[in-house]
């Protein structure tokens, strides 16, 4: 059996902000792609808005079979979940909605940049999500996924792997799946469980 890829964490500030998705519908072992719908409640959805559809438009026939999409949300600990749910949902809505050939909601919990220098030296700001408790991080999470799943009807997939485990975090913060990033040939053998 081939391996099969999706390209995932796409955003506005990669490839020039223009990725060529034909290129990778052509590419035998893609199978999809997740980009970037939201972060907070306020950011430049119009990257998003043409990427959405793009992504679904140019697999034609594949797109629900062999083809996927999904669409993920940056959440950020210092403002309400809720809202941020809200924001992400009307985003996607707003862009054509979700179908058939999708990946349920995702939201990316993780603290984000530290403020230390990059590969080029360059400095970006530090990321507000750094200051979070554990329990403001949980709460945040947890009424973004309960949003989410009352207005959608949908499963939510927990994106994540530091901020969980710089902050001893082992709950599911109420995402029926779970998708730990890892670059190693193993997973620990306990990140997260479920509650109850």
């Amino acid at each position: 059996m081939s391996e099969r890829n999706l390209l995932v964490d796409v955003y506005s500030g990669d490839l020039g902000g223009k990725p060529n998705w034909q290129a990778i519908v052509n590419a035998p072992n893609f199978v999809g792609g997740i980009i970037k719908a939201t972060e907070g409640v306020s950011f430049n959805t119009n990257w998003f808005k043409t990427n959405w559809g793009a992504v679904k438009d140019i697999s034609a026939d594949r797109y629900g079979t062999t083809w996927f999409r999904g669409a993920y949300h940056f959440l950020k600990f210092d403002h309400d979940g809720a809202a941020q749910a809200d924001f992400f949902l009307d985003t996607v809505d707003s862009a054509g909605g979700f179908d058939v050939g999708d990946i349920i909601p995702i939201v990316d919990v993780e603290l984000g940049n530290d403020g230390k220098p990059d590969a080029q030296g360059r400095t970006r700001p530090r990321n507000s999500n750094w200051d979070a408790s554990a329990q403001e991080i949980i709460d945040c999470t947890t009424t973004w996924a309960e949003r989410v799943k009352e207005r959608s009807g949908q499963e939510v997939m927990l994106y994540g792997n530091g901020a969980m485990r710089d902050k001893s975090i082992i709950d599911r913060m109420g995402c029926d799946w779970l998708w730990i990033p890892r670059y190693t040939a193993t997973l620990p053998a306990a990140m997260c469980k479920r509650a109850g």
